[in-house]
């Protein structure tokens, strides 16, 4: 995974945690054809509904399962993201005190 890779998938870990439900995971999971690596996650979707500090890590080894098996699936997560969050950009600066 090269380092624009994983800009993305921080940039769409801060989408996700603002902003899914189960009903995304499974949406997203039909969309990609990770239906199965979503679905048996061990801690993924328990540790969303139960507001648990580990969904952060959990989104991010899904994220990067996804992208470690097939690359090309960063630009669908980006089309579904746009779709239904539109609006909901995340623009990070850093400055040097």
């Amino acid at each position: 995974m090269d380092i624009g890779q994983g800009r993305q998938i921080l940039e769409y870990k801060d989408r996700i945690i603002a902003n899914f439900t189960r009903e995304n995971w499974s949406e997203l999971g039909l969309l990609t054809g990770f239906t199965d690596l979503i679905q048996s996650h061990a801690r993924l979707l328990r540790s969303l509904d139960f507001g648990d500090e580990d969904y952060i890590d959990n989104v991010l080894n899904v994220l990067t399962g996804m992208a470690h098996q097939q690359p090309s699936v960063l630009d669908t997560i980006e089309t579904y993201l746009d779709s239904k969050f539109e609006g909901n950009t995340y623009y990070v600066s850093r400055s040097t005190i």
